[in-house]
């Protein structure tokens, strides 16, 4: 995470919202989205408990349902 991306996560009142494809890289990606969380809110970076998807587009759908389609929020993909 750059340092001016963590500094706006840390500034943020409002916790993030994690959402993972869980089928992503067969499975992989759902193991390990929970030491991921962990390492950035180790750091300081307030997130909620992570939302899984299973199909590629859902993450968008679901953004866009939670923060509306205009969203000023910073989103991050690893």
């Amino acid at each position: 995470m750059s340092a001016q991306a963590q500094s706006s996560a840390q500034a943020s009142r409002e916790p993030f919202v994690a959402i993972v494809n869980g089928a992503a890289g067969g499975g992989r990606c759902r193991k390990r989205s929970g030491e991921a969380l962990a390492s950035l809110r180790a750091r300081g970076v307030a997130i909620d408990e992570p939302r899984f998807t299973e199909a590629a587009g859902c993450c968008h759908q679901e953004g866009r349902a939670r923060h509306g389609s205009g969203g000023s929020r910073d989103r991050a993909r690893a």
